[in-house]
C-alpha cells in the first residue's frame, strides 16, 4: 500500500514540474514533444504585425500577392513573394514585383533583411536573425527577437528596430 501511495506520489510531482517547467514562452505551448527547430522551421504566413502599436498587416499584402516568412532546418530564413492561394511566384514576376511591391518599405523586413541566417539564443527564448540581404546598409546591429508564442500552428514574435521601436508579429502555417 505504501508502495503505491510513493508511486503516485512521485507520478504527481513528475506531472507538476513537467508542466510548470514546459513553459518556455509567454503565449505557449505548455508541454511540446517536437523540436523547438522543428516547429520553427516552416513557410509561414503573416497574420498581423504591429510597430509601435500601429497595425502594418495590409503593408504585406498587395494585390493578390502575399509575403511568407520562410525558415529552414539549415539555419536560413527569407521572405519572398507567393500568389494570394499559397503558390510561388516565378523569378521575372518577383523581380517586378520587387519594384512596385518592395520589401525595404516594409517595417519587420526593414529590422531582420530580406533573406539571412538565424539561430536560437537565451536558452532558446529568442533568435538572433542576420540579415544577409538587410534592407539598411548602415545598420549593422543583429537583431534579437524574442519569441513569444513557438506552436507548430502559430509563430509569434516581438522585438526592436535600430531605432527602438517595438514590433509584434504573428503567423500562422502557410500549408
Amino acid at each position: 500500500m505504501k508502495n503505491i501511495l510513493l508511486k503516485s506520489t512521485m507520478v504527481l510531482l513528475f506531472g507538476i514540474l513537467l508542466v510548470a517547467s514546459g513553459c518556455k514562452y509567454e503565449d505557449g505551448p505548455i508541454v511540446s514533444f517536437r523540436a523547438k527547430s522543428d516547429r520553427l522551421a516552416q513557410i509561414w504566413n503573416i497574420d498581423k504585425v504591429t510597430f509601435e502599436g500601429n497595425d502594418f498587416t495590409s503593408s504585406y499584402k498587395k494585390d493578390g500577392v502575399i509575403i511568407a516568412f520562410e525558415v529552414y532546418k539549415n539555419n536560413a530564413y527569407s521572405f519572398n513573394y507567393r500568389n494570394e492561394d499559397k503558390t510561388a511566384i516565378n523569378q521575372s514576376t518577383t523581380h517586378a514585383l520587387s519594384k512596385s511591391f518592395p520589401m525595404a518599405d516594409l517595417p519587420f523586413i526593414q529590422t531582420v533583411g530580406s533573406g539571412g541566417r538565424w539561430t536560437f539564443v537565451n536558452d532558446f527564448e529568442a533568435i538572433q536573425m542576420d540579415g544577409e540581404l538587410s534592407q539598411d546598409p548602415n545598420n549593422k546591429v543583429v537583431p534579437e527577437i524574442t519569441i513569444l508564442e513557438l506552436k507548430k500552428s502559430a509563430l509569434k514574435l516581438k522585438g526592436k528596430n535600430a531605432s527602438g521601436q517595438e514590433f509584434v508579429v504573428e503567423f500562422s502555417p502557410m500549408f
